[in-house]
């Protein structure tokens, strides 16, 4: 299991494989019963993450990317948070590729103000410098956080209580035009007051 280990079934002829349960809902409540403490949105993400299908899909890349897939799982999880769960993912790609510009159902919030003049700052200038250093320094490039085979195109704030501390820029996650305007649709939404760390700026 990602979170755990895996059995590994050695085979004479051909390629090693993981044996994983296949059961969505099996996982699910191997969860609840191991970690009653954790809410069901992380037992959602556990079963995505230990899902056998899931889990061979996902073994090469992230072992590429990050070197071993230990090292892999607070980035994937971090990746789930700001997309919601497996569920959510399958119905914003299931009709083809990527998650639709406005989600259906769903009114995206005009912004505050302030936080429009904000982001014409060259203080906000300065910060979105450094988070692309920061990526293709660590990460050897920039691509879409929720599908790198998206071309990064704006910068998204996952943690909008950071805005205008020094730190800023690591909390600046790079998205694709759909992806961005799909996350921003399902919130959280940009505070209406203007944060304290903020006004200096505009």
């Amino acid at each position: 299991m990602f979170w755990t280990h895996a059995n590994l079934q050695y085979s004479l002829i051909g390629e090693d494989c993981y044996q994983i349960s296949s059961s969505v809902s099996r996982l699910i409540s191997f969860a609840e019963s191991n970690f009653p403490q954790c809410d069901n949105n992380f037992h959602r993400q556990f079963a995505f993450l230990s899902h056998d299908a899931t889990v061979k899909f996902l073994r090469p890349m992230l072992a590429s990317y990050y070197g071993s897939v230990d090292a892999a799982k607070l980035p994937a999880l971090n990746w789930l948070d700001s997309v919601g769960s497996f569920e959510t993912l399958a119905r914003c790609t299931r009709n083809g590729g990527a998650p639709p510009s406005k989600p259906s159902g769903i009114k995206v919030k005009g912004l505050p103000n302030w936080y429009a003049k904000y982001c014409k700052s060259d203080r906000f200038f300065d910060m979105k410098l450094r988070a692309t250093e920061f990526y293709t320094e660590f990460m050897g490039g920039i691509r879409c956080a929720v599908n790198a085979r998206h071309h990064f195109q704006v910068f998204h704030h996952s943690d909008y209580g950071r805005l205008g501390e020094a730190d800023e820029f690591r909390f600046l996650v790079p998205y694709c035009n759909d992806c961005h305007c799909a996350i921003t649709a399902r919130g959280p939404n940009v505070p209406s007051s203007i944060p304290e760390a903020v006004k200096q700026w505009i």
